[in-house]
């Protein structure tokens, strides 16, 4: 996951990085959740005996194993279909992470090197900031096509905004923090940042004296963003 995964699509973290105004650093990664599917049954009682910082209580109501080892600090579970999740882990290498547990798996229980496994990524987590305070009751007004956006301050202090493409959902609160979920890459996490930088901009809130100029040069930044994220999309199309 991360730019070398995407050095031959028309995007890249780099590049999307390269459309935002100084001062506006975009996603930071907090947390990735994946998951590798062995084609074997797992023996969890065995792997709770073998291995260190597993926690195994099936009576609880959930039959699998936790595992919290020191180092890398990740949780990782494990059930007896052969799914290995990880939560926690807000490195880029959440690949090599799982594979290295999942091998490690593998030999505490003597399942041969040649069982094929599967992996995807369930979600990626990361927060970001625009750089300035939103109206989100302007938001929410507002008529964006890129998602659907809800906002009931009495029941929680930010706007949940629904994106489909990218598919992702973000939670965005008046001081301009932004809180990406559902992101199945850090392109993908980048990508709807991108986006709903664009959307926000009109929603500007001035601060002190900026008046009309801080919209204003919000819309003109706006305005590029969308350019060149419409001519990477048709540039993708083409190819």
């Amino acid at each position: 996951m991360g730019d070398a995964e995407d050095a031959g699509g028309a995007r890249s973290v780099e590049y999307l990085r390269s459309l935002l105004p100084p001062g506006v650093e975009g996603p930071e990664i907090t947390n990735v959740v994946a998951q590798i599917k062995l084609n074997a049954p797992l023996d969890l009682e065995e792997l709770h005996r073998r291995l260190n910082n597993a926690v195994y209580q099936p009576l609880t109501g959930f039959n699998g194993v936790i595992v919290r080892p020191q180092r890398p600090k990740v949780t990782f579970t494990v059930q007896h279909n052969g799914r290995i999740q990880h939560a926690g882990w807000s490195g880029t290498d959440a690949r090599q992470v799982l594979w290295a547990f999942a091998k490690k798996v593998k030999g505490k229980l003597g399942i041969s090197e040649e069982v094929r496994a599967a992996y995807r990524v369930v979600n990626v987590v990361a927060k970001a900031s625009v750089g300035f305070p939103v109206d989100l009751d302007a938001l929410v007004r507002s008529t964006g096509n890129l998602g659907v956006c809800k906002y009931d301050p009495e029941r929680m202090s930010g706007a949940a905004y629904h994106m489909e493409s990218p598919k992702a959902t973000l939670r965005i609160w008046r001081s301009g923090a932004v809180k990406i979920m559902g992101a199945k890459s850090e392109l993908g996490a980048w990508e709807a940042f991108c986006r709903i930088y664009v959307v926000l901009c009109p929603c500007r809130m001035a601060r002190g004296d900026a008046g009309e100029g801080a919209r204003g040069g919000a819309a003109e930044t706006s305005a590029e963003v969308s350019a060149e994220m419409s001519a990477s999309d048709s540039d993708a199309a083409e190819e």
